[in-house]
């Protein structure tokens, strides 16, 4: 049976180096890698550039990539079915599992060899870039410990305001401000709950905010420990907050304090020494809004408004991490490709692949921007909203149905990770193999070889 596999494997491979596909796409994706970077402008800064090369190029890279192996596995057999060849080789002692096996990997050794050309030339372009730069101690320092790295990210604990939102509604209805029957109305409560979840991000003048994380025992405090934090000013003309940070355990919350005189808003980075926490213990970390101006609050953003951080890898090992999940997709690609190509015409198969993808994607992006409390700031003024129609109810179940099935693949988005220093861990790249590269793939070709077997491969003209 492997004998069988490989053999379809490499006449695959044989039919498209003939048709001159491996060596066109191979000459496109050099001249993207080389010249993308070239075209597009980053901050100004090495740290910045080193982030387009990894994301853009190696994005773009994929999306190549992915739009070739779908065409190749659309066109692998239903091409042959139209053509009348798949008659030849779909009798015994070749199986129809054993053709669609033989195809996908053909399909897979061509994707692993060019994805392994390229990510070997985006690697080397950066260290060449690197050493061209002629960093300065800061620079490099500022480059290792936040792009070139794998750090491990934790975000503190999640702060529950469900009792207080219950008391507060209560309340509300006591002092009389709000119908009673608002009480028990489940819609207004969860509107007061995000409400006040929002306000939890705010921290006014003179005010204090304090988050607990909860530190694992393998995180290694000797190496670089930072406190990564986003926010805004509340003030229109954007004046900067000021404010002291303080760092350490429950038993003793400031073991590290630093002033962060004139934060502007964005991303910031603040290095904490390696004695400020203790690994397996919760770490406390603190900030003190110290501005005058009551006008001038800090919001923090809801979503990773905050997290600590700390060396795990090495960019290396966290590079090659990203490479394999990256494979893993373009796999998942191609098994989509050779099932619709199972069933229906090269033309048909193509369209339907496209159009898979792309409701995919639209049904978690829509799904994430609903659910994300960040765009959900009420103002009741003591009305509830208005009941929603069958219509909306109907799509939303619809949505959240197919997104049951895709967010588990959703979840594999090492580009991401990659390029903004984050650590793509073994856990991670291992479940993206199991689940991107084998599970899904083996559902897809268990339905793929029933289809094979029970179509007719060798209907006259007219008649496919």
């Amino acid at each position: 049976m492997i004998n069988r596999i490989i053999a379809i494997a490499l006449n695959s491979i044989r039919l498209a180096i003939r048709s001159r596909l491996v060596v066109c796409l191979l000459l496109i994706l050099l001249v993207t890698i080389i010249g993308l970077p070239i075209s597009i402008k980053g901050d100004g800064t090495f740290a910045g550039k080193a982030t387009i090369l990894l994301f853009y190029t190696l994005g773009l890279t994929v999306v190549i990539l992915g739009a070739s192996t779908m065409w190749s596995a659309c066109s692998s057999i239903s091409q042959e079915v139209a053509g009348r060849q798949i008659q030849l080789v779909a009798v015994k002692p070749v199986s129809a599992l054993e053709i669609w096996l033989g195809k996908w990997l053909g399909i897979l050794i061509m994707n692993a060899v060019l994805l392994l050309i390229s990510s070997v030339t985006v690697y080397s372009l950066l260290m060449m870039e690197v050493r061209k730069a002629g960093l300065d101690e800061r620079e490099t320092k500022a480059l290792y410990n936040e792009v070139l790295v794998g750090r491990r990210s934790i975000e503190p604990r999640e702060e529950s305001v469900h009792g207080k939102a219950h008391a507060r509604i209560e309340h509300l209805v006591e002092a009389g401000k709000i119908p009673p029957e608002l009480k028990n109305d489940e819609t207004y409560f969860l509107e007061m709950e995000k409400r006040m979840k929002a306000a939890t991000h705010v921290v006014g003048a003179g005010k204090t905010k304090q988050w607990i994380f909860d530190v694992p025992k393998s995180f290694n405090t000797k190496k670089a420990m930072a406190i990564r934090y986003r926010f805004s000013v509340s003030t229109r003309d954007r004046t900067p907050v000021s404010g002291m940070w303080k760092a350490g355990t429950i038993d003793s919350q400031a073991n590290f304090t630093i002033n962060s005189e004139s934060a502007m808003d964005g991303i910031h980075l603040l290095y904490i020494p390696s004695d400020a926490i203790t690994p397996g213990e919760p770490a406390v970390i603190t900030f003190s809004n110290t501005e005058t101006d009551k006008k001038n609050s800090a919001v923090f953003a809801q979503t990773n408004g905050i997290e600590l951080m700390n060396k795990a890898s090495s960019f290396a090992a966290n590079y090659i991490r990203s490479i394999i999940v990256l494979f893993c997709h373009l796999a998942l690609v191609a098994a989509l490709g050779l099932t619709l190509g199972s069933i229906f015409s090269f033309p048909v198969a193509t369209f339907c692949t496209c159009a898979l993808i792309v409701l995919s994607l639209s049904v978690h992006y829509f799904t994430v921007l609903v659910g994300d409390d960040t765009h959900v700031v009420c103002h009741s003024h003591g009305h509830s909203h208005p009941e929603p129609t069958a219509w909306n109810e109907l799509t939303t179940d619809f949505v959240k149905s197919i997104e049951k099935y895709i967010a588990p693949s959703m979840r594999y988005k090492p580009l991401d990770k990659l390029a903004d220093g984050i650590l793509v861990s073994s856990s991670f790249t291992v479940g993206a193999i199991l689940l991107l590269g084998l599970l899904y793939p083996a559902i897809m070709a268990v339905i793929s070889t029933f289809l094979i077997r029970t179509r007719e491969l060798a209907l006259p003209k007219g008649h496919t």
